[in-house]
């Protein structure tokens, strides 16, 4: 009834009504409400864990209808992800958690609870394993090792692949996103067995399964032409792809190399994917540019392995990366980066050999700025200008271009490059003709020899060659001392204090000797030789002439009478010629034939080439020249200052009747006098005594001066004086100058001189006289 009447007078009150009027609204709720309220909420509760059942069924029925549908791709999840088809719908429903409602009030842990804390967590941890992915082992690796081995499984390819993945991971620095992975792997032993397998038998197992054959016209393999492609096409990409990062990861080279070894073999996959190839020819250059000389060449074999399947898509990439990499390396030349230099540049070579026209674009591209480069030098007058084409990467792209303009013949594309870049090397030798720049001369004038060689064609270069030889004051002294060779193969410019030094004008009439006698060998059977010798005789003659030095003018001397032998043989034989020299057939057989025949030059050559093998290696190795280890030395001759005291007194002993003044007084007597001899046998003793020490001294002054003319001939041809026999002479000048001075008086006697010599005044020098004596007795003696 109570609740009747609140009903009507809610109906009758109006709004003002209801608001002035204080009511609850408990008042006015009846149970049934509260009970229909309460089965809501219940129903929401329950609502979330029936649609994610439902959901599942759903999915479940879907997968079973797909084995009617499509029973092909049903069969491929089978093989592939078992899990997805087996997966139960009933387990979403375990997975659900209450909602966590935080408490009111904060309280502080305690010791215990923080224990009860941690062993919480431990079931996080696991959670968080299990995200990471299965551990791969030994065991599985074997079982994946027989699965390859018998079958050629495509299933266990695709677990291998996985597992691979993860194994690149883990050494990787980067961070990588988080995620679900299939698979971990753990330890050394585990990582060395799963590369093991991949590298021995992935490709192996591809062409099994992928029955692939090597076509008829270039032997190569097509993955994308098997049926079976399509099934591999994504684990294929995804095991290159960590295969690459794979080699990025690795320094040692043993392994490197091990890796480069397989990615060859995966060369025909590569080619199917061209943002994987691009990737790929990147690292490799990077590897063939920089790496040791094992992974080098492996680097370098892919690359030449990818032209192959992919010669009109990357061979222009591969060639670009390739010579951008070579100036970047070349910057810097030692003798241990002078053989890595030479064979980057081999290598390219090989690579514009497989393309002609390619390699005549990237030619013309690269000459015309080695032309622009030099036209710069020349027109801008700056202080450095020169510096942008006297360096290392400049001299070193020249002699790349000879290389391949010389190799790749004979073939006419290429006929056209030759006269530009003949002109831009001979622009570089004459931008500073200097001393200094002599070094860079002989790089360019080899280079131009190799192309002339190779090509054929003729390039007038003895004029740089004996401009060497006139310019050159090759009689001077030289005032600097140096015992090691100058390396003229590393170096591009000389030092002031190094043209002073005597292994300058060594070097140079070494390499003007290698430089004249290669270009005049590569001309020798030439039907024109005589014309183009005659200059360089003419003035191999006037330099002969003009030096003085031996082992300057013996090694030309040799090659002049080559020269002249070569010119007198072509003469003879010239003239007994039936056929016209207009007649371009008839003499270019002649010319052939003579050749096959050997001239003179050419004998001459390669015997000179087996002798200097050895040196070229050992300069190349940064060896010294020297054959001992030990460097030559000096030993000066010792004085025998004992010997001569006990022979000094033995003659004047101190018991015989002979004193100092007695002896000066016959000195005085002796020198007065002329062609008179003394009664008294002291007297007749010691003038005996002084002739035969007059015969010794004046035999000894002939042998000296025999010895100083020789001496100041080998001072010329030597260019040197060692300063330790200088330094020498000028001590025994200090002891033996009282004995100067006796050879002068008694050589004044023996030469029977008529005019009267001045007395002497030996009363403020006693005992130097008493030395004289001493020294000519003691030569008389002996």
């Amino acid at each position: 009834m109570a609740s009747a009447k609140k009903k009507q007078k809610l109906e009758e009150m109006s709004v003002d009504e209801f608001l002035e009027n204080d009511l609850d609204s408990s008042d006015f709720e009846e149970d049934d409400g509260t009970e229909e309220k309460a089965s809501h909420k219940t129903t929401k509760k329950k609502k979330p864990n029936t649609e994610k059942s439902s959901v599942a069924h759903k999915h479940k029925n879907s997968l079973e209808n797909l084995k009617k549908s499509d029973p092909e791709f049903y069969q491929f999840l089978q093989e592939n992800d078992e899990e997805l088809l087996n997966f139960d719908p009933n387990d979403l429903s375990s997975d659900d958690e209450e909602i966590h409602k935080p408490p009111t009030t904060l309280e502080e842990a305690s010791e215990s609870e923080e224990e009860e804390t941690e062993v919480e967590d431990k079931p996080k941890s696991n959670k968080k394993d299990r995200n990471r992915g299965k551990p791969v082992t030994l065991t599985m690796i074997s079982k994946w090792t027989r699965a390859f081995k018998e079958s050629h499984s495509l299933k266990a390819f695709h677990e291998v692949t996985r597992a691979f993945k993860a194994a690149v991971q883990q050494t990787s620095s980067e961070k990588v996103k988080r995620g679900f992975a299939r698979y971990r792997v753990q330890g050394s032993e585990v990582f060395n067995a799963l590369i093991n397998l991949c590298v021995r038998h992935v490709a192996r197992t591809l062409q099994k399964a992928l029955d692939l054959k090597e076509t008829k016209e270039k032997k190569l393999l097509r993955p994308a032409l098997s049926p079976k492609w399509k099934k591999v096409e994504d684990d294929v990409k995804t095991y290159l792809s960590d295969l690459i990062k794979l080699v990025s990861q690795m320094t040692e080279p043993s392994i490197v190399s091990v890796v480069l070894r397989h990615i060859n073999a995966m060369i025909p996959y590569v080619a199917c994917f061209s943002k994987v190839a691009t990737t790929l020819i990147k690292k490799l250059v990077i590897i063939w540019s920089t790496g040791e000389e094992s992974v080098r060449i492996l680097a370098f074999l892919a690359l030449y392995k990818i032209t192959r399947y992919m010669p009109k898509a990357r061979l222009e990439f591969i060639l670009k990366q390739m010579y951008l990499a070579f100036v970047r390396n070349s910057k810097f030349t030692s003798v241990t980066t002078l053989p890595l230099i030479n064979f980057m540049q081999r290598s390219i070579t090989e690579m514009f050999a497989v393309n002609v026209a390619v390699t005549y674009q990237h030619g013309f591209v690269y000459i015309r700025q080695l032309a622009i480069h030099l036209r710069n030098a020349i027109t801008v007058k700056e202080k450095d200008t020169h510096q942008s084409v006297y360096n290392w990467q400049y001299i070193h792209c020249l002699t790349l271009w000879c290389r391949v303009l010389g190799t790749i013949q004979p073939c006419d594309a290429l006929q056209p490059l030759i006269y530009p870049l003949v002109q831009t090397a001979i622009g570089i030798m004459k931008l500073i003709p200097s001393e200094r720049y002599y070094p860079l001369r002989f790089h360019v004038v080899r280079a131009l020899n190799l192309l002339s060689e190779s090509s054929g064609t003729f390039i007038p270069l003895l004029p740089f060659i004996l401009e060497i030889l006139e310019h050159t004051n090759f009689n001077k002294k030289n005032s600097a001392v140096s015992m090691k060779p100058i390396n003229f193969t590393v170096i591009l410019k000389l030092s002031k204090p190094q043209i002073k030094e005597r292994a300058f004008t060594d070097g140079v009439i070494e390499q003007v000797c290698d430089l004249l006698l290669d270009h005049m060998q590569i001309h020798s059977q030439c039907i024109g030789f005589p014309e183009l010798a005659l200059p360089a005789i003419i003035q191999l003659k006037k330099f002969l002439k003009s030096c003085k030095v031996t082992n300057h003018s013996k090694p030309i001397k040799l090659i002049l009478d080559k020269i002249q032998e070569n010119f007198a043989m072509i003469t003879r034989k010239r003239e007994t010629v039936a056929f016209s020299i207009a007649d371009s057939q008839a003499v270019s057989k002649w010319e052939k034939n003579l050749k096959e025949q050997s001239t003179p030059l050419i004998k001459h050559y390669v015997s000179y080439k087996k002798k200097r093998q050895e040196e070229l290696l050992r300069e190349e190795a940064g060896k010294e020249r020297l054959i001992d280890d030990e460097l030559p030395t000096i030993e000066k001759q010792r004085k025998q200052k004992k010997q001569d005291k006990v022979e000094f007194s033995d003659l004047f002993n101190s018991t015989g009747s002979d004193s100092e003044d007695d002896i000066l007084e016959r000195a005085e007597r002796k020198l007065q006098k002329k062609n008179t001899q003394h009664d008294s046998d002291e007297d007749d003793y010691l003038s005996d005594l002084d002739i035969g020490s007059s015969e010794d001294d004046m035999s000894g002054d002939e042998e000296d001066g025999e010895s100083d003319e020789e001496g100041g001939e080998s001072d010329e041809d030597g260019g040197e004086i060692d300063e330790e026999d200088e330094g020498s002479d000028e001590e025994e000048k200090g002891t033996g100058k009282n004995k100067n001075r006796s050879k002068s008086l008694t050589n004044g006697k023996m030469k029977g001189k008529k005019e009267q010599r001045k007395p002497i005044d030996v009363g403020d020098d006693d005992e130097d006289v008493v030395e004289d004596f001493h020294f000519s007795s003691d030569s008389d003696e002996n």
